[in-house]
């Protein structure tokens, strides 16, 4: 299993990161989020749900 860390500027760059994810993965796959409270798992998230429609 790989492992990446990021550091996005703002939560708007979380929601565009979580698009783009969207995007390469088709909706396939899984994506492990781990983090403190706080860090952008949610945020990520949305991005993600809304990449996908």
């Amino acid at each position: 299993m790989s492992e990446l860390t990021l550091h996005l500027a703002d939560e708007e760059a979380m929601v565009v990161f979580g698009g783009q994810l969207a995007r390469i993965t088709q909706g396939h796959g899984l994506i492990f989020l781990e983090g403190d409270l706080g860090a952008g798992k949610t945020t990520l998230s949305r991005g993600i749900i809304r990449g996908l429609g």
